[in-house]
């Protein structure tokens, strides 16, 4: 067996030094053509924020004015909380956000003519971006540019957005309920005058009078409620920034060394395999 493995062996040393003259040339080419190329694409930096969601609970009016903190609440938002935010920041809508903010169509240098100028826009920023959760729960946002400042921009935008949009949907419900409690309070407010100015007739004054009191104190409670709630609606981040992104101090992509080493080591394979093949060729006839 070890001789036949020898054997072997030298077989391949053989052939490689008798079609050196060959082999080596092509090598060069493949590797230099891949070089040149590789190395005429401009290089990208990567810049990248991370998050995490904030607990929506800590924001709730009931918690806001608890004096008792018998339940206590984490900091930190739930495996949902975040993947909310992931959705938020992956979806075509931030995209076309980003386009529109920083110009994306003409950084790209994307024809004016071309009618599909944004579509080439969203589908180059596509490749040129990336959301994940990590494996530690947090929402990572990666931005390549050939511009680093304009990559870390662009990143730290996508955090801003997406604190933007939560902290919108997390107040659309708290303003349906002050709109209600403010319709309530008008209503009660009138009854109240009607009760002041003009008492049904034949009803007792005592009766009136409890009435009255009772929609005082009713408006007097609404009145706390619609503070609390609008207190409720200040502009408290619904993310921990965990790293903003900044500009790289070196490019990302495309990987140089690495693509030329590979485009080597390929090209000395085939060429090889095809001088392995070719030989045997030539003796089988």
């Amino acid at each position: 067996m070890d001789k036949i493995i020898s054997f072997n062996l030298m077989d391949i040393v053989n052939v490689v030094w008798n079609w050196r003259k060959k082999i080596i040339p092509a090598v060069i080419l493949v590797t230099g053509i891949t070089a040149g190329i590789v190395f005429m694409i401009p290089g990208e930096y990567l810049s990248e924020a991370t998050v995490v969601a904030a607990n929506p609970n800590l924001g709730d009016r009931s918690n806001i004015f608890n004096t008792t903190f018998e339940q206590q609440f984490s900091y930190y938002g739930a495996g949902p909380d975040n993947d909310r935010l992931y959705e938020m920041s992956r979806i075509d809508t931030m995209k076309m956000f980003l386009i529109d903010s920083f110009k994306l169509e003409d950084h790209y240098k994307i024809s004016k003519t071309n009618p599909r100028r944004r579509l080439a826009a969203y589908n180059e920023l596509k490749e040129k971006s990336d959301v994940y959760i990590t494996e530690l729960g947090h929402l990572r946002i990666k931005i390549w540019d050939t511009d680093r400042m304009l990559a870390a921009h662009m990143a730290n935008a996508v955090v801003n957005k997406i604190n933007q949009r939560s902290l919108e949907m997390s107040n659309v419900a708290k303003k349906q309920i002050i709109e209600k409690l403010q319709k309530q309070q008008e209503a009660n407010e009138t009854e109240v005058k009607q009760l002041i100015e003009n008492p049904a007739p034949g009803t007792p004054a005592e009766v009136n009078l409890a009435r009255k009191n009772s929609l005082l104190k009713q408006i007097e409670e609404n009145n706390i409620l619609i503070n609390q709630f609008k207190v409720s609606m200040n502009d408290v981040s619904s993310v921990y920034v965990i790293q903003y992104a900044t500009p790289a101090l070196k490019t990302d992509r495309p990987k140089r060394l690495p693509s030329v080493i590979m485009a080597f080591l390929l090209s000395l394979f085939f060429s090889v395999l095809a001088a392995l093949l070719l030989n045997r060729l030539r003796r089988d006839k």
